[in-house]
């Protein structure tokens, strides 16, 4: 069988609204933000979680707080905070001004000018590249959260584990791709990136050739092959009815970034 798993994105945080470098930068949720994840909490009422995991960083804890607040008072699923969710770390660059005009060797700390890097194993000094996010991604998140729950559903007999990952654009986007690096018949041309906020993916994960009663925790095979159906990308229907900044973050370059296209 198959875990049904949500990768969320977080909603509208104080520094969306600002040409600022912000990963690890800890911004709370503006206002646009809060209503956004309340909508998503209301949108998954219905939809019972098995467990919620969250980015430490607040934009997205609270984010996935809301969702955590939106299920039945008597069926709370366990929420697990962790650091391997946060975004993409930014280092030098971390609050500091982008600078659009400039290309990846203008590069120059001392002078404020911090360009969108292009390359994947590029990285502002002290910080991670998106390679680096990709591994983090895979080993903190995939092989220590999610691989797990997808072992034990081996053998099932329903499709009853619905996992959430509250994370953000960049993390999610390196994240379902080491997934699907493990995926070997996968072979749809689709990107993970460009998520909304607080739009989310949503993906059946089982291990390929399962075999009922194979399912204990000893017999665990961390990189086992999996499987993967595509059942929604990107939606956002929850926010049909909430509205939008004079400019959507979706119109600027940095904003597109940081919502995932750059990978």
């Amino acid at each position: 069988m198959t875990v049904t798993i949500y990768f969320v994105r977080h909603g509208q945080s104080e520094d969306n609204l600002r040409s600022i470098w912000a990963g690890w930068k800890d911004a709370p949720l503006s206002a646009l933000g809060l209503k956004q994840a309340a909508a998503l909490g209301e949108a998954f009422a219905n939809t019972p979680i098995t467990a919620i995991f969250a980015s430490d960083l607040k934009r997205a804890h609270s984010t996935a707080l809301a969702l955590h607040g939106g299920q039945p008072e008597d069926a709370k699923p366990p929420f697990t905070v962790t650091t391997g969710l946060r975004e993409q770390h930014f280092g030098k660059a971390e609050g500091r001004p982008w600078d659009a005009a400039a290309k990846p060797e203008d590069l120059d700390v001392d002078n404020d000018i911090f360009p969108i890097l292009t390359v994947r194993d590029e990285k502002f000094p002290e910080g991670e590249s998106l390679n680096d996010l990709r591994e983090r991604a895979a080993r903190d998140v995939l092989d220590a959260l999610l691989i797990p729950h997808i072992w034990k559903a081996r053998g099932k007999d329903a499709d009853e584990t619905r996992l959430a990952c509250v994370s953000h654009g960049l993390c999610i986007s390196e994240l379902c791709a080491a997934i699907v690096a493990r995926a070997p018949d996968f072979h749809e041309r689709l990107t993970f990136a460009g998520l909304y906020n607080t739009a989310w993916h949503c993906l059946r994960i089982g291990v390929k050739d399962e075999t009922p009663g194979m399912a204990t925790d000893d017999q665990m095979d961390v990189h086992a092959q999996l499987t993967i159906e595509v059942v929604k990308m990107n939606d956002s229907t929850h926010l049909d009815n909430i509205t939008r900044n004079v400019q959507p973050e979706e119109e600027s370059e940095l904003r597109e970034y940081l919502s995932g296209k750059a990978a």
